[in-house]
């Protein structure tokens, strides 16, 4: 029996929320800070730097993944919903954040965030069958080590 975990991921907008309160807590210590001149120019740039780049990270709308329990195992949908298997190098998991990373056979890496509004039906059953299969996907990458 092979079980199915079809996620079709959609952007957070807590993860944009944390994000832009990050950005204003740095903004209020820069402000508190004794930094002038082009120092303060310097890691100001430096601030939008990051900030831009993790915005664009966040907003990156996630490939659907089809996630099986038996044998347990990750793919994501490609062009013409063909299904090309994918490989957990590394995994987070708590009960409000998952981080996938993830290896393709041709593409190179790419980093997933979920949120539990990233999930599209925003259900709790199908937030906790993901939790399920990341924590058993974490132990069998963990017994590979």
């Amino acid at each position: 029996m092979m079980r199915r975990l079809a996620i079709r991921p959609v952007v957070s907008r807590r993860l944009r929320a944390a994000l832009l309160l990050v950005l204003l807590l740095a903004g209020l210590s820069l402000g508190q800070s004794s930094l002038t001149n082009w120092f303060l120019v310097v890691v100001i740039i430096a601030m939008l730097a990051v900030f831009i780049q993790s915005w664009r990270a966040a907003t990156r709308l996630a490939p659907a993944l089809l996630l099986t329990f038996r044998p347990l195992s990750a793919a994501m949908l490609g062009d013409n919903n063909a299904e090309v298997p994918i490989r957990c190098t590394r995994l987070s998991v708590y009960r409000w954040l998952i981080v996938l990373h993830i290896e393709f056979a041709d593409e190179g890496r790419q980093v997933i965030t979920l949120l539990p509004d990233s999930l599209p039906e925003q259900s709790s059953d199908q937030w906790r069958q993901l939790l399920i299969w990341a924590k058993l996907m974490r132990r069998q990458i963990a017994m590979k080590q």
